[in-house]
């Protein structure tokens, strides 16, 4: 009797479970999408505490690229690479008991005890960047 209630309410709202069929999708009824281009672009390679840091910026939404970069358009990749010759892996980030954290590089052994994480490095790693990259623009203008 609940059973039939249920179904009951159910079909009244359009949602027979009994009677669902599976129809093929048309490509009219497929919905949409507007593929963006997006990804980033490698702009520099900042040494900064010993490691490299990927200094980027996010790809324009048109097919263009303006040749003019903002300090504000600046990004940078939350993993270090190792500084090591030929190398140029990511390094792994561990805590430490006693120092804060360890950078280890897991393809050559190069490891770095640092009381900072990746983010904070990485942002006054990205500071000191925007900060050069305005002072030559100013020599620039």
């Amino acid at each position: 009797m609940l059973l039939l209630a249920c179904t009951g309410l159910l079909g009244l709202y359009g949602l027979d479970l009994f009677r669902m069929k599976k129809r093929p999708l048309r490509e009219s009824s497929m919905p949409r999408r507007l593929i963006i281009p997006n990804g980033w672009e490698t702009i520099y390679y900042y040494p900064h505490k010993e490691v490299l840091w990927v200094i980027r910026r996010q790809l324009p939404w048109s097919i263009s690229r303006s040749k003019f970069i903002l300090p504000e358009d600046l990004n940078v990749a939350p993993k270090p690479l190792c500084l090591t010759s030929d190398c140029q892996t990511e390094l792994e980030e561990k805590p430490c008991h006693l120092h804060g954290f360890k950078w280890k590089c897991i393809r050559c052994g190069f490891t770095k005890r640092r009381q900072e994480s990746f983010r904070v490095e990485a942002d006054r790693a990205l500071n000191l960047m925007r900060a050069e990259l305005r002072r030559q623009q100013g020599m620039n203008s």
